[in-house]
């Protein structure tokens, strides 16, 4: 049985685990950052993964690994709403981070495929923009 503790605030996160005869004790310092952009927020993901040899996974696992990531949010919002409790031994998990897990799923699928996510946002919405014009009553006309 694995016991887990996360204490944070904004600049230092410490995580505790403790499984049988293991103990483990992090402590990662953690900078604060200034809003990004999307595409800052891409090249920041990127640097990150170039400091390791392995680099990006393949497009496959890097896709199965965003599948995950939204099942773990799927599964965050169905405990708060109250269809589902957590189990005991559930990590301590919240949306936000379930969210920022999937952006960088995301972000890092992006970038081996060299799109420019923000483009990609701007795109898609000139796309509902037409295609959802009359769909819905808007609170504000145009």
């Amino acid at each position: 049985m694995t016991k887990r503790k996360v204490i944070e605030n904004s600049h230092l996160k410490s995580l505790h685990c403790l499984d049988n005869k293991t103990y483990l004790h992090i402590t990662i310092q953690m900078t604060p950052m200034p809003n990004l952009t999307i595409p800052e927020a891409q090249k920041l993901v990127d640097e990150w993964i170039h400091q390791f040899e392995v680099g990006y996974w393949p497009p496959l696992s890097m896709l199965a690994a965003l599948v995950e990531e939204v099942g773990e949010l799927a599964k965050e919002i169905n405990s708060q709403e109250g269809h589902k409790p957590k189990k005991t031994d559930d990590s301590n998990t919240n949306i936000t981070m379930e969210l920022g897990d999937i952006l960088f799923a995301l972000i890092c699928l992006a970038n081996d495929y060299n799109i420019e996510l923000d483009d990609a946002l701007k795109q898609v919405m000139a796309k509902y923009e037409v295609r959802d014009m009359e769909r819905w009553k808007r609170t504000i006309e145009r």
